[in-house]
């Protein structure tokens, strides 16, 4: 009874009225982001409001456009992306017949609409008002990613609503000259999606990473940690997945276990099947492989990009978010990954247990409710803003 009293005298200053949520995606596809903002989407759906995606096609090539003719397509069609992180969150997408800035005749009308990429920002401030309050939704130095340095740091400086998914991309926006507030909204991962029940090492030392050919990944900082690190244990099993067969430039470890596009179940048993994950990154915008590992109960070795700095270290009594799960080491420092890999796969099962209990104690400190909580709060505050007599 006291419950309900407190609860009904609280209800009119938190209580969210449903918004109509558009986000802008330039395509949908299997990459880190676009799962991120499938999550968020879903998220927010679940919550009751009216969320849609709205992403551009894939142009098919001159080949595909010709089976397209004989096929009696037409030479016009666009070839979409068969699978999608969006297609899995169960929320309105809508995929546009062509791959040009998004227009008007494009976006439904809504109380907000968020641009997802440096290419989206401007078309999204274009938009009229009747699509509502406009959002930036920023995951990366979109400068290393595209070589269009310039143009991603003017779109930053657009009066769009910012929000960044690490707290290490903030200074980064300042230093291009971003005085507007800008808003954290930490990633973190489902953990109905990705777990694994208490366990100890595996009968030998196995040690996992993603394999991707993108320098920024540090996919070769990896292999030759692993490389090193066998020279004093030469058992050493690697386990690892992407979504591209093996790339001549990048070979993979010898007798690496590979697995190519793994559905969600096998990802999970990937990650833990190992007894501790790299995340070699030059650069990142967050990092999802690693909460992904840890939810799995898969201590992590990993560099200072993205979050690791704020998720690996046992920072937890001083407000963070790291129970110490994992272990930083050097940038661009195969040696020292490798002495932190022999240091991990040796532990005696009691320390390797407390290590993966740390891990997962990292992931469920922070869930996706509480970072959506973030994101929600931001969008009825720039609905709010943009019409006062709201909220």
């Amino acid at each position: 009874m006291v419950r309900s009293v407190f609860n009904a005298l609280i209800a009119p200053e938190t209580e969210m009225r449903p918004l109509r949520i558009t986000f802008v995606l330039p395509v949908a596809d299997l990459t880190g982001g676009v799962r991120v903002v499938g999550m968020h989407a879903e998220q927010l759906a679940a919550r009751g409001h009216e969320v849609t995606v709205v992403s551009g096609a894939v142009v098919c090539g001159l080949r595909w456009r010709l089976s397209n003719v004989k096929n009696g397509l037409g030479f016009g069609r666009f070839f979409v992306p068969p699978a999608s992180h969006i297609d899995a969150s169960k929320v309105r997408h809508i995929v546009l017949p062509h791959n040009r800035p998004v227009t008007e005749a494009d976006v439904p009308d809504g109380d907000v609409v968020v641009a997802t990429w440096w290419s989206t920002a401007k078309p999204v401030l274009a938009l009229s008002p009747a699509k509502g309050a406009k959002m930036y939704f920023i995951q990366h130095d979109e400068r290393e990613l595209c070589g269009a340095g310039a143009a991603v740091s003017d779109t930053w400086n657009l009066p769009l609503r910012k929000l960044v998914v690490a707290q290490w991309l903030e200074p980064v926006l300042r230093e291009t000259g971003v005085t507007d507030p800008v808003e954290v909204v930490p990633n973190t991962v489902s953990l109905e999606q990705f777990f694994a029940p208490p366990r100890g090492k595996q009968p030998l030392p196995t040690v996992g990473f993603v394999y991707v050919d993108h320098r920024s990944k540090g996919c070769d900082i990896a292999i030759e940690a692993i490389r090193l690190a066998r020279k004093t244990c030469p058992d050493l099993e690697v386990r690892t997945f992407g979504r591209d067969l093996e790339y001549a430039n990048l070979p993979l470890p010898r007798d690496a276990t590979f697995t190519r596009s793994p559905e969600l179940a096998a990802m999970r048993d990937i990650y833990a099947s190992c007894d501790v994950w790299l995340q070699p990154s030059r650069s990142e915008g967050f990092g999802l492989p690693m909460l992904e590992a840890m939810a799995c109960r898969t201590p992590v070795i990993g560099t200072p990009a993205g979050a690791a700095p704020d998720v690996l270290p046992d920072n937890a009594a001083s407000g963070g978010v790291g129970h110490g799960g994992g272990v930083l080491v050097p940038a661009e420092d195969p040696a020292a990954m490798a002495a932190e890999i022999l240091r991990v796969t040796g532990l005696e099962q009691a320390a390797w247990r407390d290590l993966s209990d740390r891990a997962l104690r990292t992931v469920t400190g922070y869930t996706w409710g509480e970072a959506t909580d973030k994101l929600e709060s931001s969008m009825q505050r720039a609905v709010t803003a943009e019409n006062p007599s709201v909220g």
